[in-house]
């Protein structure tokens, strides 16, 4: 965010930005390329690479090409990249259904049911960017034959609930169990947050349907502070609106093709999350880190007039390689190329 805290202009006087508005406007660097010649790496990446040192040695390591088989190579289409990630209008319809009817239940909809437990109920994740792409016109791949969603096959519901004040999480979480064949997989807590979690697998069929509804998988969050579900709602707006933004200028430079590049970026990412070993990247993680990447403008230093999914995501591959890696000695950037590799 470019929002600014109160106090903050003091407290950072003597950091890299301050010191660079001091001397005037910063300047491209001019970095060795891979073919010699200069390579003038774009404004928003010195603005960030200014907080990480060495500057040089990062810039002069994302400019190297990786060895990574046919990444940057005739791969597959975004279009293709759209057909094979995206799920079906139907699984859609499904996860739209069972949240509206989640929703309903944790806000006490019904006769005979009670106090609600939940003084508000909030749809974030998968279905709420599909819910804004419905909301703004955006249709994902930029065509009328492409889906317009966000959602993967193995999406689920995501739900964050505010408690009323003198209820407990297990009270919300009995509300689903009591009224939809829903099974308690696992839990987790958060004290810091004021935050339980609960992620549910079953069915919640609308009432009186008679019907059995399909399998969903319902992620249950439960705030009991009003100050910590405000910071999370409004991280929620934050996310959405930068999602949105880096789309419309993806769009708004190269046409069609830089908002399909773009939906097709951030299937990849949500898959790409998917096979890191033992949860350690959850698919949220993997999109901020993905427009943080996207907001760097890397696939200016990646050789290609058009960006697609594919280079998006190798550029993003990069940045994780130097962000989370070391950029010391040629035989630990060898390495940690590897380990990328090895997750592609």
């Amino acid at each position: 965010s470019s929002a600014s805290m109160p106090g903050s202009e003091a407290s950072c006087s003597g950091s890299p930005r301050a010191a660079a508005e001091e001397e005037g406007p910063a300047q491209p660097y001019d970095l060795p390329a891979a073919s010699g010649e200069a390579a003038s790496v774009p404004m928003p990446f010195c603005g960030v690479v200014a907080f990480l040192q060495p500057a040089e040695a990062i810039c002069q390591v994302l400019l190297r090409p990786l060895s990574i088989p046919a990444c940057s190579g005739d791969g597959a289409s975004d279009c293709q990249v759209l057909e094979r990630l995206a799920a079906s209008e139907k699984t859609l319809r499904r996860l739209l259904r069972a949240s509206g009817r989640a929703q309903l239940l944790l806000r006490g909809g019904g006769s005979g049911w009670g106090t609600s437990p939940a003084l508000a109920v909030e749809l974030y994740g998968s279905l709420a960017l599909s819910s804004d792409a419905q909301c703004r016109g955006q249709r994902v791949g930029g065509r009328a034959d492409r889906p317009r969603h966000f959602v993967r096959p193995s999406s689920d519901v995501d739900l964050a609930v505010l408690m009323q004040p003198g209820s407990e999480p297990e009270d919300a979480l009995r509300r689903l169990l009591d009224k939809g064949s829903l099974e308690l997989v696992s839990r987790s807590s958060m004290p810091r947050f004021s935050t339980e979690g609960f992620s549910l697998i079953g069915s919640i069929a609308d009432e009186g349907s008679g019907g059995t509804a399909p399998q969903v998988s319902i992620d249950l969050i439960c705030i009991t502070s009003q100050l910590q579900y405000e910071r999370f709602y409004c991280r929620q707006e934050a996310f959405r609106e930068t999602f949105w933004q880096e789309r419309t200028k993806l769009e708004a430079r190269f046409g069609d093709q830089g908002a399909t590049a773009f939906d097709a970026y951030t299937f990849l990412l949500k898959a790409f999350a998917a096979k890191v070993p033992k949860g350690a990247l959850s698919g949220f993680q993997a999109l901020c880190l993905g427009l943080l990447a996207l907001q760097l403008r890397l696939y200016e230093l990646s050789g290609h007039a058009m960006p697609t999914g594919v280079v998006l995501l190798e550029c993003f591959l990069r940045f994780c390689c130097v962000f989370f890696g070391s950029v010391g000695s040629d035989a630990e950037f060898r390495e940690s190329q590897r380990l990328w590799s090895s997750r592609c």
